[in-house]
């Protein structure tokens, strides 16, 4: 069973997207705050093994990149010029 947690950086709040074997279960906003990152930490404990995926968007997805390696999760950022050019 595989999780990809896709995560949507904006300047102030992030849209998370919860996808089990392709499917989607589940969608949150969240602020890129305390309360925001803790709700965050709550929804990737309650799943097992998850993938977080987001775009990088410059100083905005670095709150969440510090987030992320501060509990030890494993993520991708994307570079969105890059993938754009593929």
């Amino acid at each position: 069973m595989r999780c990809v947690f896709g995560i949507d950086v904006s300047s102030k709040s992030c849209n998370v997207a919860v996808a089990i074997n392709e499917c989607l279960v589940e969608e949150a906003k969240l602020g890129l705050d305390m309360l925001g990152f803790n709700e965050l930490k709550k929804l990737l404990s309650s799943y097992s093994q998850p993938e977080v995926v987001f775009e990088a968007t410059g100083v905005y997805s670095r709150r969440l990149q510090r987030f992320l390696i501060d509990n030890n999760y494993q993520f991708v950022c994307l570079n969105p010029l890059r993938e754009r050019l593929n």
